[in-house]
């Protein structure tokens, strides 16, 4: 279960990372389509990419995507657009209907909000943890947990809420019959 299928979505890829980070590519941008997703425990998320000459490559760090080929600010570094590394492999990618459009994304190491659209949720439901694969307005994409964004309100704040941290089980003694 490291692997995972994704909405797939166009981008491009920026040509370094194509040739092991060689800079006479950088800045340079092909064609693709992200299609997967992969979660090396401790490691940041990748993704699955197919480029338009049928060239497949995996393990694509999510700063190497861009919706288009521009370079507009703020650029952000895979430290910002990927708030921690993975904490296991089991993962389950869910494209909820409902979170579908606009949503504004916080960014901590830069102190910024950055509106988005959604695109799915990568759930570690062994770790109790969420990353939402967001479209940025900048032309990058991220994977953000609940507390860094806000759907459907681009409202550049938040309430101060807690991460709940209970677990909820019904007793076994009133599921025993009576008698």
């Amino acid at each position: 279960m490291i692997h995972a299928n994704i909405p797939t979505f166009k981008a491009y890829v920026e040509k370094k990372f194509l040739f092991d980070m060689d800079e006479q590519y950088a800045r340079q941008y092909v064609p693709c389509s992200a299609f997967g997703i992969s979660s090396y425990s401790n490691e940041a998320l990748t993704f699955q990419i197919l480029l338009e000459d049928g060239s497949l490559f995996s393990y694509m760090p999510l700063h190497a995507l861009r919706k288009k080929p521009i370079e507009r600010q703020p650029n952000l570094e895979l430290s910002d657009l990927v708030y921690k590394n993975n904490p296991g492999a089991e993962i389950v990618v869910t494209a909820f209907e409902h979170l579908k459009g606009e949503m504004n994304c916080y960014f901590r190491n830069k102190k910024l909000w950055v509106p988005g659209q959604y695109i799915c949720t990568i759930d570690w439901y062994k770790d109790n943890e969420q990353f939402h694969l967001v479209e940025l307005e900048n032309h990058q994409y991220a994977a953000l947990p609940n507390h860094k964004v806000k759907f459907k309100n681009r409202d550049p704040s938040f309430a101060n809420y807690k991460k709940l941290h209970q677990t909820w089980k019904v007793s076994e003694d009133l599921l025993k019959p009576r008698g």
